[in-house]
């Protein structure tokens, strides 16, 4: 008993060691089904079609989308929240996008691993002649024929092999012994004895199967290509955190840039931006990432020796290009080239393309002009030089502690259209309706510039952009004309542009000119509004010309009812634009809150009188503010009956109205300039650019092949049928083709006549008295 019990135990002992082997093996088998199962989907066609299919979405998007631009584009374009979604997917940048590059990636797998898979059954195919076929599945053919043979086989065998090589088939013959053809005859005559026959099977077009390899390939070398020049390069050190990306780009920074920003010369591709101006050299481009920029060291440096542009009649830029020295960093040669528009130069595989030009540094002469209506104050501050992309720090005296000044760029042409009529826009003060007083006015301060059906492109002039960068840090971007601009108004203004994000629109402050060439009558009499005394000697200098002789008694009522209107118009009236005490609501300033007066203290009937009324107080004032500061000047009165005196008053109750919406009570004039030239260059490496092109040949080539090229096979089959007394020679032939198309029924009936001079009518004709035989 206890021998038995001890070898019970002993087994026990091989228990763990079983059950371990079987989970290993297990295991394995269940990998290796994964494996296989893996392998087959990669190798699938229906995984690459549907990879295809999402690469072709993704580049809808990329075309839909604007690519590589501010976030206030976008936020301008989906909203705030489809903004951050377009931003957390990087829909900004689709095709330098991570999803998007391993989406190529598993697609060049996959179709690597098709080709792979069925290359080499296309091959095998391709050299196949199928001489083997039963003789039933040849009858089963829609294109076949079967009728008595009229030479002997063997010289027959000669004549259709000879015949079907000079029509270029290529063909094989097989020999069947006795009993091989046994159903070569009608089902019916089975049980007759049969003899051997021979089998002459032929191919032509088998390049057709080579298409379908040529465009599997394409794809792959198509998307190799795309995958080498995506700037992977760039993005797998930042993503391993070998690099650090500069989160902007200036001068400063470009001078105190380290390795840690910085790619190799041996870089294997990149594409990026080089700006230099005139004079100055550089050999390092600009790669834009998704969260900064890198810095590209170039195996060359670029010197600008002078940058050429040429204008069409309207300025429009018609042909720019660089003279350049190249020096070679490796060699230490120095080359002079020329760079122009579609005229790139290649430099040790690096391609330069003219891009654009910019500002290489400019020194500009700034006015700061202050706009008083905030302080009534007028002083007026020595000019600003400043360079272009230089940051200046505005003096105490302009009354703006704390802020700077960062000039952007200077446009010396600018080419707007001014399509416009002055009716259109003089008919807003004329006609001074509820519906629209405030609004009409305000839409003129929206633009500039409208499009209409035939453009009126004309130079308007230099301009400078700048930025204030308050203390918080806050920004806001300016755009002011040198010169003034006939817009239409029927007298020339200054435009005064401001926009609170990078990529909205500029809105522009018209500020009109004066008879002396300047903007000084109008910056005066927008600092008199704001001096108790000076606003109060204005009003009552237009009601006592407004009342008319032997109504002097009026006079008080007038000056109380226009002052009362300029309150309104200033902001000071919110609390009395209605005498009950459940209408004080506060209103906005300028010509709307003048209109919210009108439409609370005047009937429906009666706005529209009392519009024209106000109307004509607020210009009246206008009229007497500009005599008066004319008057202190020294310089000639209006004349009334002058119809661009008239026209300047208007255009100063505008720009009064459109003061309010300007952010800060200071502008900088363009007063002078000395241009520096820049030239912007693309600099892009591109080894993935042959593999591209080679698969776009093999996918031209590939597509040709298999839409022009039909695989056709032919078998022709001679033997003998009847009994031994009386044999009968046959043939039995068929046609087929990988489309059915009318070409292959044509060339079965011409094959039918060349070799047997019958047509398939005939064949069947006699193939069905055979049969009835």
């Amino acid at each position: 008993m206890l021998k038995i019990l001890a070898g019970q135990l002993a087994r026990l002992r091989f228990l763990p060691r079983i059950a371990s082997f079987w989970a290993s093996t297990r295991l394995r088998e269940v990998s290796e089904q994964a494996l296989r199962d893996g392998y087959a989907l990669l190798s699938s066609m229906r995984f690459a079609i549907g990879l295809l299919l999402v690469v072709a979405l993704a580049a809808m998007v990329g075309t839909l989308l604007p690519q590589n631009e501010t976030k206030a584009v976008y936020v301008e374009r989906l909203g705030a929240w489809g903004a951050e979604l377009a931003l957390a997917l990087q829909l900004n940048a689709v095709y330098s996008a991570w999803w998007f590059v391993l989406i190529l990636a598993f697609l060049v797998l996959s179709t690597s691993l098709c080709v792979a898979r069925n290359a080499p059954k296309y091959l095998r195919e391709m050299r196949r002649y199928k001489e083997h076929v039963r003789l039933g599945h040849l009858r089963a053919m829609p294109l076949h024929m079967e009728l008595p043979l009229q030479e002997e086989p063997q010289a027959g065998i000669a004549r259709l092999q000879h015949d079907l090589q000079a029509q270029h088939w290529r063909v094989r013959v097989q020999q069947r012994g006795q009993g091989a053809a046994v159903d070569a005859v009608a089902p019916q005559a089975h049980a007759q004895a049969e003899r051997g026959g021979t089998m002459l099977a032929a191919r032509k077009g088998g390049s057709n199967k080579l298409g379908y390899i040529a465009s599997h390939c394409a794809i792959v070398l198509i998307c190799l290509g795309g995958l080498l020049d995506s700037g992977i390069w760039a993005r797998v050190p930042v993503w391993l955190g070998w690099k650090t990306p500069l989160q902007a780009i200036s001068a400063a920074q470009l001078a105190d840039a380290q390795a840690v920003n910085t790619l190799s010369a041996a870089t294997p591709a990149y594409r990026g931006s080089v700006i230099v101006s005139e004079g100055a050299q550089t050999g390092t481009a600009i790669l834009p990432q998704s969260s900064g920029f890198l810095l590209q060291t170039l195996p060359f440096t670029l010197e600008l020796l002078r940058f050429e542009v040429d204008y069409y009649s309207t300025g429009m830029p018609k042909l720019f290009a660089s003279e350049v020295i190249v020096h070679d960093r490796a060699t230490g040669e120095s080359t002079e080239q020329r760079i122009a528009v579609n005229h790139p130069l290649r430099v040790h595989g690096v391609d330069i393309y003219q891009s654009s030009f910019a500002d290489g540094g400019s020194m500009l002469q700034l006015l700061p002009q202050r706009l008083g209506r905030f302080d009534g104050q007028s002083a007026a501050p020595a000019q600003l030089q400043a360079k272009v992309r230089d940051t200046v720090v505005l003096p105490a005296a302009l009354g703006l502690p704390g802020y700077e000044l960062e000039v952007l760029d200077l446009r010396v042409l600018n080419v707007e259209d001014l399509t416009q009529t002055a009716a259109s826009r003089l008919a807003v003060v004329a006609d001074v309706r509820p519906a629209g007083l405030g609004s009409q006015w305000r839409n003129q301060w929206q633009d500039a510039q409208r499009i209409r059906r035939e453009l009126d492109l004309r130079n308007v002039g230099p301009s400078v952009d700048y930025l204030l960068r308050d203390p918080a840090g806050q920004t806001q971007q300016f755009r002011n004309f040198m010169q003034p601009v006939d817009v239409g108004d029927g007298v020339p203004v200054y435009l005064l542009g401001m926009r609170g994000q990078q990529g909205q629109e500029f809105a522009y402050w018209r500020v009109p000119q004066d008879a002396q060439g300047s903007m000084q009558t109008f910056v005066e009499v927008l600092h008199a509004i704001n001096e108790p005394a000076r606003l109060q000697a204005a009003i009552d200098s237009y009601a006592a010309a407004s009342v008319k002789a032997g109504t002097a008694d009026v006079q008080p009522q007038t000056q109380q009812f226009a002052a009362h209107i300029m309150a309104i118009f200033l902001g000071q009236g919110a609390q009395t634009l209605a005498q009950t005490a459940d209408a004080l609501e506060p209103v906005p300033v300028g010509l709307a809150a003048v209109q919210a007066f009108i439409e609370q203290q005047f009937s429906a009937a009666q706005q529209s009188q009392a519009s024209e009324a106000v109307t004509r107080i607020l210009q009246g004032i206008v009229w007497a503010l500009i005599e008066q500061q004319l008057a202190l000047q020294g310089w000639p009165a209006l004349d009334a009956g002058d119809a661009s005196a008239q026209a300047f008053a208007q255009q100063t109750l505008v720009a009064l109205d459109q003061a309010f919406y300007y952010p800060v009570p200071l502008t900088f004039i363009l007063t002078g300039f000395e241009q520096v030239q820049a030239s912007v260059f693309e600099v892009s490496k591109a080894p993935g650019r042959l593999l591209v092109y080679s698969g776009a040949l093999a996918l031209i080539v590939g597509v040709f092949a298999m839409l022009f090229i039909r695989e056709r096979r032919l078998w022709i089959w001679l033997g003998h049928s009847g009994t031994e007394q009386a044999p009968q020679n046959v043939v039995l032939m068929a046609l087929s083709s990988n489309r059915k198309t009318i070409d292959a029924e044509q060339e079965f009936h011409d094959l039918a006549r060349t070799l047997f001079g019958v047509d398939q009518t005939g064949a069947a004709h006699h193939a069905g008295d055979r049969e009835q035989k």
